[in-house]
């Protein structure tokens, strides 16, 4: 009934047995130890960051950074291209969106009356909506800002979501650009990338990050669903409200992180008291 049929011998099997635990066994090791490390303590947003990348299995080292000359190059070249579009309005996206828009229009001179904040979910089915609803329906040329361009899905999101708004009567923005500091280019098929139509630099590392990616990528999170429970999580709640509610307060965040003012003073800026509530 078995004629032709080679059993590998036991010592075979546990020969590569042995082998197969000798190359998991460090990896699911070195997991283990990570997440002890996320729960043991240490900066509550860099905990939530690298506990939800190693539950996505994304990787946990940071990637290349936009700051120093760099930076304040892109910022400038922001500036010098707003300009030529000259913007009666500007619209920021996420968290680095949000702080980028109020710097934005001080350098142009618009008040933050003329800033508003398109706050999306960041869930695969995207929620978005405008935070701050102005008085009278906007006119004129619009920029929608968001510091990076990863999968290029949200400002997708975002342009559908100004198309409708516009059919809508929410707006009549008679031009609307698009620009971010930084586009990740994808590796595979490039026609599904969202090309904006400004950016300062592009880059193939997804984890690319600026100088405030430690406070945005924490306060983002923080509006999502935790599978821990982190003390922190409150406050970053706490700042991402404050930020996005109060244009002084997004102002001033952003300002001392461009300064080099420690953690601790950006954190303690973030959860003041907010003053001048936008409406």
């Amino acid at each position: 009934m078995f004629d032709g049929v080679v059993f590998a011998p036991p010592v075979i099997l546990l020969l590569f047995g042995a082998m197969a635990l000798l190359y998991v066994w460090p990896q699911l090791t070195q997991l283990q130890r990570d997440i002890n490390e996320v729960k043991a303590g240490g900066d509550e947003a860099f905990r939530l960051r690298k506990l939800r990348k190693l539950l996505k299995g994304a990787p946990s080292a940071e990637g290349d950074i936009l700051d120093g000359e760099d930076l304040r190059s892109a910022l400038s070249g922001l500036v010098n291209y707003s300009r030529e579009v000259a913007p009666d309005w500007i619209c920021g996206v996420q968290p680095g969106g949000r702080m980028l828009s109020i710097w934005l229009a001080n350098e142009l001179g618009l008040g933050s009356n003329r800033v508003l904040y398109i706050e999306t979910t960041g869930v695969p089915k995207e929620s978005i909506d405008f935070h701050n609803k102005p008085n009278s329906q906007p006119t004129g040329n619009a920029i929608v800002i968001d510091d990076i361009s990863r999968t290029g899905d949200t400002l997708k999101a975002v342009k559908s979501f100004i198309r409708v708004r516009r059919y809508e009567g929410i707006h009549n923005f008679s031009q609307v650009k698009y620009v971010t500091l930084a586009t990740v280019l994808p590796l595979d098929d490039s026609s599904k990338l969202f090309v904006p139509d400004w950016t300062a630099r592009k880059t193939n590392e997804y984890n690319f990050s600026f100088p405030w990616t430690w406070l945005t990528r924490g306060m983002t999170e923080s509006r999502k669903r935790s599978i821990f429970d982190f003390k922190a999580e409150s406050e970053l709640l706490t700042m991402y409200k404050n930020i996005r509610d109060d244009a002084e307060t997004a102002f001033e965040v952003f300002l001392s992180i461009l300064t080099n003012k420690s953690r601790r003073e950006v954190r303690d800026l973030a959860l003041a008291e907010r003053r001048h509530v936008q409406s």
